[in-house]
């Protein structure tokens, strides 16, 4: 099944396959901003001016106005207020593995109730659910499933993660923040996969709620980020440095495209910033580039450029890189003392662990993570 048949199963049967049915209701198109939308909420940040709105959930800073709704497809500015139409009414729920979502180093072997809405704050060209990441919530088939319905179902399936993903989770913050809260007092954690692309005010008041995050940084200089996302780099740098000053165990990812991000001057300066910044023991996922969205022309990146990837960025201080491969060994964890061979997976989840938890069997040496 290609990625675009997937998108129209997902809500259909196989994204919500773990989940009980009695959790997730479906919906009908509601109106943006009117009385009965339910599934709409006055947002969080945001700064009202003379032509309506001015949203400060991240560097966009989107003016919203009556006729003119925000980049992220689901900000809209009725009487007098700024609302968000992603609450409550999800595009994607299932249940997952951490590794799915390039998550190797926390809590592996258990599962995720993964969820995420329609929308997203930047424009990938290679985006591979444009169908979702580029819509309004009103756009795409969705689901009832508000916070106390995904605490409800945790509790039923004894899930012990949210994880906010498949699109942009920012583009759901309220939805986000009050149901991470319901779950942080009920003890089950939350995870954020994310483009980083945050103002800093809205993530500091996010990290307390979160356990782990995965940040996708998906190009290395400015010009080139902008014209693959249309959005700006430094803010992703400056998410890198909360999340890590914070305790919130945080993984890396990047997606290594053929002609835009396989500039190995920039790669090995990125290692060596991510080595000079205490990052150093952070995981990084280089993942493969495969033809799609507008950038569907390209080839697949080489195994050999994901290979060499992986060796500059070890020789720039990076301990734990990860890249795809065809037999799956550029998944496994290696300790970084005595090489020893201590994890393996597949693309979905950890197939062999150590004895104890995080530890090397042969010389002791304990591996940074969240491992029980």
């Amino acid at each position: 099944m290609n990625r675009r048949n997937f998108i129209g199963y997902s809500l259909a049967g196989m994204g919500l396959a773990g989940i009980p049915a009695e959790f997730c209701r479906g919906i009908g198109n509601a109106v943006p901003g009117s009385d009965n939308d339910k599934y709409t909420r006055e947002a969080m940040y945001y700064k009202l001016i003379p032509q309506g709105a001015r949203c400060e959930l991240c560097p966009n800073n989107c003016t919203v106005t009556e006729i003119r709704q925000g980049d992220c497809k689901t900000r809209v500015y009725r009487n007098g207020k700024l609302f968000t139409r992603s609450y409550g009414n999800p595009y994607y729920v299932n249940t997952e593995r951490p590794e799915i979502r390039s998550l190797y180093h926390f809590h592996p072997g258990t599962e995720l109730m993964s969820v995420g809405t329609a929308g997203c704050n930047l424009q990938c060209l290679y985006c591979n659910v444009y169908e979702v990441s580029q819509k309004s919530p009103a756009e795409v088939p969705r689901k009832q499933l508000f916070p106390t319905d995904v605490i409800t179902g945790c509790n039923k399936q004894k899930i012990q993660t949210v994880a906010y993903t498949y699109t942009e989770p920012l583009a759901f913050y309220e939805y986000m923040f009050d149901t991470a809260t319901l779950a942080n007092k009920q003890g089950i954690k939350n995870i954020i996969t994310s483009n980083g692309y945050f103002r800093a005010e809205p993530l500091k008041r996010l990290l307390p709620l979160l356990n782990a995050a995965v940040i996708d940084v998906k190009a290395f200089n400015e010009t080139t980020y902008m014209k693959m996302t249309g959005g700006t780099i430094a803010p992703v740098f400056e998410t890198l440095k909360l999340i890590k000053a914070s305790g919130v165990w945080l993984e890396i990812s990047h997606l290594l495209v053929p002609g835009w991000t396989d500039n190995w001057v920039l790669f090995e300066k990125m290692g060596k910033w991510l080595a000079d910044n205490g990052f150093q023991e952070t995981p990084f996922h280089i993942n493969r580039f495969m033809p799609y969205y507008r950038l569907s022309t390209l080839n697949a990146t080489p195994y050999d450029s994901l290979t060499h990837a992986r060796e500059v960025l070890l020789k720039s201080g990076m301990r734990y890189v990860y890249i795809s491969s065809p037999d799956d060994s550029g998944l496994s964890t290696h300790c970084p003392h005595c090489h020893t061979l201590m994890i393996t997976r597949n693309k979905t989840h950890a197939l062999t662990l150590p004895k104890k938890p995080g530890i090397c069997n042969k010389c002791g040496n304990k591996i940074p993570g969240v491992w029980s």
